[in-house]
């Protein structure tokens, strides 16, 4: 079901409202739109994204890691 989001920029400026359909979500997006569904700084907003950011990027850097052993790649 789509729903009409306002969006704020990360400085903090309006942008156009969006469509979102929600049932395209998964439960952890849903989960986090639930969590973040309130006034937050640009600072606050900013920390949430790098803390994600940061995550994903662990979680990629594994898998990496364990493809390169598992395919016995070297650096030659």
């Amino acid at each position: 079901m789509p729903v009409t989001v306002h969006q704020k920029n990360e400085i903090g400026n309006s942008t156009p409202n969006k469509k979102v359909d929600y049932s395209e979500l998964n439960e952890v997006q849903i989960g986090l739109l639930r969590m973040f569904s309130r006034p937050m700084t640009v600072e606050q907003t900013l920390k949430i994204k790098r803390a994600i950011v940061n995550h994903l990027s662990a979680e990629l850097d594994n898998e990496v890691e364990r493809v390169v052993a598992e395919k016995g790649i070297t650096q030659k």
